[in-house]
C-alpha cells in the first residue's frame, strides 16, 4: 500500500512541476508599441541677450519588417520627421500614392536606404499625408500636419 502512496504522490508532483514548467515557458512578454521618440533641441542664448531660433521637434518613425511605427503622427507646421531604417529590407519614404508620389511634391526619398539609414523631411504643406516605402508599398503610413 505505501508503494502505491508514493507513486500517487510522485505522479502529482510531476503533474504540478510540468504545469509550472508550460506555464514559464509559454508566457512571454509582449514587445511594447515602439513610441514615439520626440527631441526637443535646447534653446541658446547669445551674448547680446537675445534668443536664437529654436527649431521644431524632430519626430522618429521606425520602419521594422512589420511595417512603420507609428503608422500615424501628428505634426506642427515646420516639424521634421526622421524615418528610420530598422528593418533587414531596403527603405524609400514616398508620397501618396504608389507609384506617382503626388499628394506631396518633394516629400520622395527618391532612393533607397538600408539597415540604420534615416531619411528626414520637414513638413511645410499642411494636411493629412499619406506616404510609404515605394520598395514595399503595402508599408504605409500617415502624417497630419497641423
Amino acid at each position: 500500500m505505501s508503494k502505491q502512496i508514493w507513486i500517487v504522490l510522485a505522479v502529482i508532483i510531476l503533474l504540478i512541476v510540468g504545469f509550472l514548467v508550460y506555464n514559464y515557458t509559454k508566457t512571454t512578454p509582449i514587445p511594447a508599441e515602439p513610441t514615439v521618440t520626440t527631441v526637443m533641441p535646447t534653446s541658446t542664448q547669445e551674448q547680446t541677450g537675445t534668443s536664437a531660433a529654436i527649431p521644431e521637434a524632430t519626430i522618429i518613425v521606425n520602419y521594422t519588417d512589420s511595417g512603420f511605427s507609428p503608422k500615424s503622427i501628428i505634426v506642427k507646421l515646420g516639424g521634421t520627421v526622421t524615418f528610420v531604417n530598422n528593418s533587414s529590407k531596403m527603405m524609400w519614404i514616398a508620397s501618396a500614392p504608389h507609384p506617382v508620389h503626388t499628394d506631396y511634391p518633394g516629400f520622395d526619398e527618391k532612393v533607397g536606404v538600408g539597415a540604420g539609414e534615416s531619411y528626414s523631411f520637414t513638413f511645410n504643406k499642411p494636411g493629412t499625408h499619406k506616404y510609404h516605402n515605394h520598395l514595399n508599398p503595402t508599408d504605409f503610413g500617415t502624417v497630419v500636419v497641423e
